[in-house]
């Protein structure tokens, strides 16, 4: 036991010692060239949120209650959440860093993607809290249901994993014309763990994420097309402060946070909540629309529903049905090339809708 107490002793003490080895990096933000004191945890590098308001002329406060740090520049104001990715901007639009806020001595610290990436194109907007990127800058991630040795539902020699890929990639294509930008979960047949899909909208900072699939039912009756979203509020907002709290950050840092944690997790839930959930529902609805009226069959609509893929994306999303393979009808139909490019066809001028 000792032994262990004196490793943790010597890691968190080479964790500081680290932290202390800072260097000056030069950024550049709307024509205002400044230095900032860089500090390295992990991977990822890390500004001071303080030098960084100095810098560009902001000015900085916190919330004692709920520790939310406020960053006020150019009358903008960007809201960062304790051990979140969360970015909250003007109180309506919500992007997420790619590493989560945290603190060393004292100090809250956010990484210089906030500099580099996104602080220049807010300071430039006209738009409340919206972006600079038009649409064609939008990134959307695709999802192709199933894949590998999960085959998905099965019907009339056909797999869903395979449809579902094909038409996916016909919704890339389309979208790659249109001028997006597009990642695909996978572009072959191979499996992946749900937590995976998710992750890969995640880490690439997808604007939406949206998975395809095929439906199945005992009843052979039932046909056409829905769309979900996520209609709980189950939305794994507390991951980082949980993840914060059991990393090697040592104990002094964990026991700072270790307070905070269950405000923060209710307040992270409802924020994350209220911002992503009402623009999933939006995107499902512009998808399901074009759907319908394209493939033909049943207008089984919009429904919400607590789905893995969902339920673990940062941003909005949803996951289509396009069709029963249970029914012979809709069977027919996703057989051939033609109906699949319409269905594909339909999917992408419904994200087009939702983006633009």
């Amino acid at each position: 036991m000792r032994r262990v107490f004196l490793g943790l002793v010597c890691f968190v003490l080479l964790l500081w010692a680290s932290c202390a080895e800072a260097s000056l990096r030069a950024f550049d933000v709307g024509g205002r060239a400044f230095k900032l004191e860089t500090n390295v945890l992990g991977s990822a590098e890390f500004v001071s949120l303080y030098d960084l308001s100095q810098a560009i002329g902001g000015s900085l406060t916190c919330d004692e209650w709920t520790r939310c740090i406020e960053l006020r520049v150019s009358g903008k104001s960007f809201r960062f959440m304790p051990s979140s990715r969360a970015v909250l901007i003007d109180g309506d639009d919500c992007i997420y860093l790619p590493n989560a806020v945290t603190e060393v001595k004292g100090d809250a610290l956010v990484t210089t993607a906030f500099i580099t990436s996104i602080l220049p194109d807010y300071m430039k907007s006209s738009g409340k809290g919206k972006s600079t990127y038009s649409g064609n800058k939008k990134l959307v991630v695709l999802d192709a249901g199933h894949g590998g040795h999960d085959t998905g539902c099965r019907g009339g020699g056909l797999n869903e994993k395979d449809i579902a890929l094909d038409v996916t990639r016909r919704v890339r294509d389309l979208l790659t014309e249109m001028g997006y930008r597009v990642i695909m979960t996978r572009n072959s047949d191979v499996f992946l763990e749900l937590p995976n899909r998710s992750d890969i909208a995640n880490k690439n900072g997808a604007d939406i994420f949206v998975s395809i699939h095929v439906n199945d039912a005992a009843n052979t009756a039932a046909s056409g097309t829905e769309t979900y979203y996520l209609s709980k509020v189950q939305v794994d907002n507390d991951y980082h402060a949980r993840r914060l709290e059991s990393s090697s950050y040592g104990y002094e840092l964990r026991k700072r946070w270790s307070s905070l944690t269950t405000k923060m997790k209710s307040i992270m839930r409802q924020q994350h909540y209220q911002t992503t959930q009402q623009k999933s529902q939006l995107l499902a609805e512009k998808v399901q629309k074009r759907l319908a009226r394209a493939a033909g069959g049943d207008n089984r609509g919009v429904k919400g529903k607590n789905l893995s893929v969902l339920r673990n994306s940062y941003c909005p999303c949803c996951l289509v049905e396009i069709g029963f393979i249970s029914n012979w009808s809709d069977l027919k139909k996703m057989k051939t090339s033609a109906h699949k490019q319409k269905v594909a066809q339909a999917i992408a001028q419904g994200i087009k809708d939702y983006l633009k």
